[in-house]
């Protein structure tokens, strides 16, 4: 029988007769497939589905002459066995492992040797916790690929992060301190994210002391601009500065709580008309019963310097004014009609280089002095002007041309209250009730003792109080006899400015008068 395939089967389909074996013949015909050589009877087949040269592990072997679908021969393998997977050609014994979650060279073991170490960033700041990680074949949610993070629950603290010195704790940083680059905060530093600033405090150990602070009279520079109380405006004893029309002025002047020694140097330019000046002005925003005084040191340039009571900074505000030019002469002025046309009187008085202003409710009074210590009456009006006015010292050039610079000194301001403090409203500052009592008091202004005469036809005893404007008692005497003599009260001792007497009876009738302590 032909065996074709030389596997030493014949072909049953294929013979010839010969007396000796012919080349290609052999004597049996139990070849299935004479074609192949591997398929012959007897032939061990092992399972290779996926035809990747490896025998699936565990699969039976077939024994036949004709090929199983999915079937190899031991020649036709690299391995009789080992193939984990005989459905996927790319896994087997052979094959390189990679990260996908198989066993891709069938050891029994998965991505072993691929896996990438990942560490937890529950804080989101792109750090890992060194002590929380997990493999994987890529990067799983909420973690990252490095282990450096000190703090993983503080996502500030992270490695290369600045801090600036803060102290204490008001959002600006030092002024010119170093910053510290490390994971962990330090003690006492922020971040930038944490500031206001980075820079700007000039005292990191005061929290009430930085750039977003408000400047107060304290000898301090609260708001770190290197300059200490450089305020002014609305609050008692604070000073400000303005042009009074087109004055073109500047002033030096100590910014709150002036003392007597202190100067104020005013600078203008400018000559204004009868119904609109031009001055500058350094100033206090005061309400109530009030006054100034000042002496005129020097003025330069041929203008004048005066003191004032006005009830705005327009041009055209009411006021009452007193200014001098250091000669034998001096002038007041009065404006009791906004936008009118101001009232100018010349004062002889040689020498009278201290003035002085009072408010008592709506009359005004101007003073002047030699010495400061003796004063005589230069005027008295009254100008309807609201609670609230503008009190200071003011510079008046003659020309548009020709800057007048002044100096002034001795300034003192005594009563007012900023406008934050509560009023006493003048109408008020009366009798309270009808009452069947007289009150009549003297000297008044007072120097030392206030005399106060009492007459009453019903109550026998009352009380005499003297009261600051905030309501403040000052003194206090109680009388038996409404028909004795004049009962002194010593003022000596109290702070010039302006006072209220009150006197209450026994059946609480009661009368107030306003006092001015010179």
């Amino acid at each position: 029988y032909a065996d074709n395939d030389g596997d030493s089967y014949g072909d049953p389909l294929s013979s010839t007769q010969a007396c000796s074996q012919p080349a290609g013949y052999v004597s049996n015909n139990t070849d299935c497939d004479d074609s192949d050589a591997l398929e012959r009877p007897g032939q061990v087949w092992y399972k290779d589905t996926d035809n990747d040269g490896y025998a699936q592990t565990g699969a039976a072997t077939i024994t036949q002459c004709l090929r199983p679908a999915g079937y190899k021969v031991a020649a036709e393998l690299t391995s009789t066995t080992g193939d984990c997977n005989d459905n996927n050609a790319a896994i087997h014994p052979a094959a390189t492992e990679i990260c996908d979650g198989i066993d891709n060279n069938c050891n029994a073991a998965t991505d072993e040797g691929v896996l990438t170490t990942y560490y937890a960033d529950n804080d989101g700041d792109s750090y890992g916790d060194p002590l929380s990680s997990t493999q994987a074949c890529s990067q799983p949610a909420g973690y990252v690929s490095n282990n450096t993070d000190c703090d993983d629950s503080d996502a500030l603290e992270r490695p290369g992060q600045v801090w600036y010195k803060d102290t204490d704790n008001d959002g600006y940083a030092q002024t010119g301190a170093a910053t510290i680059t490390q994971c962990l905060r330090p003690a006492g530093y922020k971040v930038a994210a944490e500031l206001t600033n980075t820079t700007g405090d000039c005292n990191d150990d005061n929290t009430t002391i930085n750039p977003g602070t408000t400047e107060i009279c304290n000898d301090l520079d609260d708001d770190c601009n290197g300059i200490v109380d450089d305020i002014g405006g609305s609050t008692q004893g604070n000073w400000d500065n303005d042009d009074i029309g087109n004055a073109n002025g500047t002033s030096e002047f100590p910014p709150c709580e002036a003392e007597p020694i202190d100067t104020f140097y005013v600078q203008s330019y400018g000559f204004g008309q009868p119904n609109n000046d031009t001055r500058h002005m350094v100033y206090q925003n005061l309400c109530g019963d009030m006054s100034i005084s000042a002496r005129i040191l020097d003025i330069d340039g041929g203008g004048w310097a005066g003191i004032s009571m006005q009830e705005s900074l327009s041009p055209g505000s009411k006021k009452a004014a007193l200014k001098t030019q250091l000669t034998n002469s001096l002038f007041r002025e009065i404006r009791s009609v906004t936008g009118g046309n101001q009232n100018l009187m010349m004062l002889s008085r040689p020498q009278h280089n201290w003035l002085k202003l009072t408010r008592t409710g709506n009359v005004f009074t101007g003073y002047t002095s030699v010495n400061g210590i003796s004063w005589s009456m230069a005027f008295t009006t009254t100008i309807i002007m609201n609670e609230c006015i503008q009190i200071g010292l003011f510079s008046e050039s003659i020309n548009n041309s020709t800057e007048t610079s002044v100096e002034i000194d001795q300034v003192n301001i005594s009563g007012g209250q900023n406008q934050s403090m509560p009023l006493i409203n003048h109408n008020d500052i009366a009798d309270f009730a009808p009452v069947h009592f007289e009150v009549a008091m003297y000297p008044n202004p007072v120097n030392t003792y206030l005399f106060v005469r009492l007459n009453h036809s019903e109550s026998n005893s009352a009380t005499i109080q003297v009261l600051g404007l905030l309501g403040e008692m000052w003194k206090e005497r109680k009388v038996d006899d409404m028909q004795a003599a004049d009962n002194g009260i010593d003022m000596s001792d109290l702070p010039a400015g302006i006072y209220l007497l009150r006197v209450t009876t026994s059946d609480k009738e009661m009368i107030t008068k306003r006092i001015i302590k010179q």
